[in-house]
């Protein structure tokens, strides 16, 4: 209560919102001017809070398609490592920036959004009172570009990417934290002075102030499916007994359409 507090009183719970940017890893729309801003990171594995000797610059916004984060990251050229990998690898050796979401604002579970500079992806849900799990795969976008001397990062983290608890106001109150990698130091930066291998992980997220949209999904899964029988070697049994006069293999082709749940999501 007391961090939602302080946010309100020093950022009156900051309101983001956008109309229309594209994922190309150019933070170049006229909207990112307006975003809220995170400037200040401090060393979070290891846990020293020292500032870090390079600077991210990261911006937040938001529109009826989901929540934006762009992130620039400074550094030398030489130094951006973009090693290959695995989708979830982890740890794996290559500059990366990440997102942490509490959609419901309870302090419960975080679902996280991270990428490396190889453009290889990477989710998982942090749950309260336990680490980071994984095994789960959620459906968003983000592109890396490098630039000389920064290398930029943009995400899209779409509403029905999970599914959320309803809010009947024009405004939803959200938990998060963002985070970066540097292999140079094998260390990681954090916003809020945590990580996701921290026990107070969840309760050390930033809150702001997003607006509230409803967008629903639909997954269209189609398959063919075919069946075969066929009645033969059985001599002890006669011929009418076993199939139709005239019928001795039956084909039958089916196809259909199958259509997974349609989510309804708040935003």
């Amino acid at each position: 209560m007391n961090k939602i507090l302080t946010y309100l009183l020093g950022l009156s719970i900051a309101v983001i919102s956008a109309e229309g940017i594209i994922i190309d890893g150019s933070l170049d729309e006229p909207e990112w001017e307006e975003a809220f801003v995170i400037d200040k990171y401090y060393e979070a594995v290891p846990y020293t809070l020292k500032t870090p000797d390079v600077k991210t610059v990261t911006r937040i916004i938001s529109n009826e398609e989901g929540i934006y984060i762009g992130f620039t990251n400074f550094q030398d050229n030489a130094s951006m490592l973009s090693n290959k990998s695995m989708r979830d690898e982890i740890p794996n050796n290559a500059e990366q920036n990440g997102v942490a979401i509490d959609f419901d604002g309870d302090g419960l579970k975080a679902y996280m959004f991270f990428a490396t500079l190889a453009n290889i992806q990477g989710d998982g849900i942090r749950p309260l009172g336990g680490w980071p799990e994984f095994d789960w795969d959620g459906d968003w976008d983000v592109k890396m570009k490098k630039y000389d001397g920064y290398w930029v990062s943009e995400f899209l983290i779409p509403w029905n990417v999970v599914l959320m608890k309803n809010v009947d106001t024009p405004y939803r109150k959200i938990n998060i934290t963002t985070f970066r990698y540097l292999t140079t130091d094998q260390a990681w930066l954090n916003d809020t002075k945590t990580s996701g291998f921290r026990t107070n992980f969840l309760s050390n997220l930033r809150t702001i102030k997003v607006r509230n949209f409803t967008k629903r999904k639909l997954n269209y899964f189609p398959y063919i499916s075919k069946t075969y029988n066929s009645v033969t070697g059985f001599n002890d049994i006669p011929m009418s007994d076993r199939i139709p006069p005239g019928l001795t293999t039956v084909r039958v082709l089916q196809f259909d359409v199958g259509r997974i749940s349609a989510e309804l999501l708040l935003k």
